[in-house]
């Protein structure tokens, strides 16, 4: 997303000039926040400690990788006899009886642990009532191959090899109607009122990238097979590389008039609190940090 900006010039343009920077994940970009190294960052679940650790802002939900989690059950599972058990989430599958029990194979406090506490939620059971297991994708993948655990709580390419033998998607994460973005956030050094005008330009780029990506699907792959390829993850793998892009998607200026900021911040806060990784303190700082003035100066005229 900042890499468009700049590669199209549109902070120039619009008065301000982006220096990007990179971090292997949230962890390092938190303790760079933490040295000061950055005023302002695209950041997922890590948001949490962002604001948590270091009083960052969150101004803006911009990017959704919720179309690639997806739960994957065996094709004689007995949770794809019912769909729609709970009538307003008609495109789930399972029930409480068929699900009670079930060992779910999933990484432990991911966006993919989310999806499968909201379905179990929906269909009427706790975590309590299952037996999750730790497991990161790799390991997954051939455990359950080999017959361990009854659900996996799997990714792209995983997901896409298992259904071409044979497996089944049961649940994905849009069908739990839970929303589940990457955030900007702002350091507090930087969260000034002098500095609020080049916020809301910031934004009104970042939605204008995403229209952009929204409208020409074959630049949005093209761009991010390009910035993959600047930052060491290359792949030749054009077919693939369009698929697990394109399930990927950016908040359009439409969708955000309509969207509420924080909203999936605050979903994966309080997750966290129910996991006890983070307090019931922390939880009400993150929910003080969320800021809508931003978001609806970006769109007052659009």
């Amino acid at each position: 997303m900042f890499y468009v900006i700049d590669k199209m010039g549109w902070d120039v343009e619009n008065g301000f000039k982006l220096d990007l920077q990179v971090y292997a994940s949230g962890a390092p970009a938190n303790e760079a926040l933490g040295a000061k190294l950055w005023d302002v960052a695209g950041i997922g679940a890590a948001a949490v400690n962002s604001i948590r650790a270091y009083d960052a802002v969150q101004i803006m939900e911009y990017f959704t990788p919720a179309r690639g989690i997806k739960g994957v059950v065996r094709a004689d599972s007995p949770i794809m006899d019912i769909k729609g058990a709970n009538p307003d989430y008609p495109e789930l599958y399972g029930n409480a009886e068929s699900m009670k029990g079930a060992t779910i194979l999933l990484p432990v406090g991911s966006g993919h642990h989310i999806c499968a506490a909201k379905w179990l939620e929906i269909i009427g059971l706790n975590e309590s009532d299952v037996d999750i297991v730790h497991m990161e994708f790799a390991q997954a993948y051939q455990a359950f191959k080999a017959g361990e655990g009854d659900i996996w709580m799997s990714t792209f390419p995983y997901i896409d090899m298992l259904v071409e033998e044979g497996y089944e998607i049961a649940c994905e994460m849009p069908a739990t109607r839970t929303p589940y973005y990457d955030n900007i956030v702002v350091a507090n050094d930087f969260w000034k009122d002098e500095n609020k005008e080049v916020l809301v330009k910031l934004v009104q780029q970042i939605l204008r990238a995403s229209d952009y990506f929204a409208e020409n699907p074959d630049e949005y792959v093209n761009l991010h097979m390009e910035w993959l390829a600047k930052n060491g993850k290359a792949s030749d793998d054009v077919d693939a590389m369009y698929k697990t892009t394109l399930e990927n998607s950016f908040l359009t200026t439409e969708e955000a008039k309509n969207h509420q900021v924080g909203s999936s911040l605050r979903v994966i806060a309080e997750f966290m609190t129910q996991q006890g990784t983070i307090t019931e303190t922390d939880l009400q700082k993150v929910e003080n940090s969320i800021q809508q003035e931003i978001m609806e100066l970006a769109l007052k005229d659009s």
